[in-house]
């Protein structure tokens, strides 16, 4: 009987953790800002369903896969690999936001 509970305890901490997780995911700032730059872009393309059947696959598959393999793996990951990670995070979306600045600009003939 203790067994049984203690597996029913695993899995809720399994479980609740996936959410959070899963959540945390949802509402990063890099995460959303991320996504709001690749809308931005989708805008821009001429086959827009297929830009939005896209996104919308990779947005979902993003915030289910990457907290369970981050759960997973969490032993694997420092603190120093951690804050890398979110530095180049940073550098490619300052950079992606720049290059969708530079081409309004060149496509307003501002």
């Amino acid at each position: 009987h203790n067994i049984h509970r203690m597996k029913i305890s695993k899995e809720t901490s399994i479980f609740i953790n996936y959410v959070k997780g899963y959540l945390l995911t949802f509402l990063n700032p890099y995460t959303v800002l991320f996504w709001l730059s690749v809308t931005t872009y989708s805008t821009t393309t001429q086959s827009l369903g297929v830009t939005v059947l896209g996104m919308i696959t990779a947005i979902m598959l993003w915030i289910t896969i990457m907290p369970y393999v981050v759960y997973k793996k969490r032993t694997l990951i420092s603190d120093e690999l951690s804050s890398t990670i979110a530095v180049i995070s940073s550098l490619v979306i300052l950079l992606f936001g720049f290059s969708l600045l530079l081409n309004s600009f060149n496509d307003s003939g501002i």
